[in-house]
């Protein structure tokens, strides 16, 4: 394979410069050295290309997968917090609900003991029913 190296002295450092000698190279090869030149700067562009769509396509694959793994994670995690949050609530339900039925049945039997006590007493049983609302 034939390949043109282009040797620029190290004190061309602007871009104006590099051009300029680059253009003059160019303009003092023969024809047959031009288009081999021409045939490997076409093959590098397209290595170049090639690599830089190989690159392009990797990334937006990774960003693909890393949002799906990301999102699964999400979900994961939202389920486990929203059932533990779930769970806790639950519990603080079942709590104030048991401490309202064991105040209701607390308040119950006092009711029931007032009215025997009512009963024994002698008092009527149509008087202990507006007094306590208990049937004896």
């Amino acid at each position: 394979m034939f390949c043109v190296v282009l040797l620029m002295p190290g004190s061309f450092t602007e871009d104006l410069l590099r051009l300029l000698y680059r253009a003059t190279e160019l303009g003092s090869m023969t024809i047959e050295q031009r288009e081999r030149y021409e045939a490997t700067m076409r093959n590098e562009l397209d290595i170049s290309l090639e690599k830089r769509y190989v690159k392009e396509e990797a990334f937006k694959e990774g960003c693909e997968e890393g949002l799906a793994e990301g999102e699964a994670r999400g979900r994961e995690e939202g389920l486990a917090e929203g059932k533990a949050r779930g769970e806790a609530k639950g519990c603080e339900e079942g709590r104030a609900e048991g401490r309202i039925e064991g105040r209701a049945e607390e308040d119950n039997a006092r009711s029931k003991e007032i009215a025997r006590k009512l009963r024994e007493m002698g008092m009527s049983t149509e008087d202990i029913l507006k007094a306590t609302g208990v049937e004896v």
